[in-house]
């Protein structure tokens, strides 16, 4: 047995918990590529040949799998109810400035905070189609 089995084991032991405590199959990989290392250095006294062994079988794993998987895995998107206000027209109640600060615009009979797509100033009272979402924000233009 190799001296370096007990780092293997205890690297395969975090990332099996890393995996455990996460949702991205971030290193699930790793953890593999770790087993496969363990196994290796049963046999193999050669730190650097433990840790190739432990890198090909990750990087191969990762490149070839886990596109496959998250295709596999991937959830749908629920809209939420912001979602809805995207690409509505809204009226702007308060204007929305080139400085930092938001403006207001009124849409579904709701006031968002919201800035221009384009950085422009935008007018108390004109009209804009809500683009999309950025954190609390609505991000508009003009309408059309």
């Amino acid at each position: 047995m190799s001296e370096f089995t007990l780092l293997w084991f205890l690297l395969t032991i975090t990332f099996f918990v890393l995996e455990a405590t996460t949702y991205n199959l971030t290193s699930i990989w790793f953890a593999i590529g770790s087993v496969a290392a363990l196994v290796v250095s049963a046999f193999c006294n050669v730190f650097w040949i433990q840790l190739t062994v432990s890198l090909v079988i990750s990087l191969i794993l990762l490149i070839f799998t886990k596109p496959f998987v998250e295709k596999k895995l991937k959830l749908k998107k629920e809209p939420t109810n912001s979602d809805m206000v995207i690409g509505k027209i809204g009226i702007i109640t308060k204007d929305i400035t080139q400085d930092k600060f938001a403006g207001q615009v009124k849409v579904n009979g709701a006031v968002w905070s919201a800035v221009s797509k384009d950085n422009s100033v935008v007018l108390e009272g004109e009209r804009v189609k809500i683009v999309s979402i950025d954190g609390v924000k609505l991000v508009v233009e003009r309408e059309e």
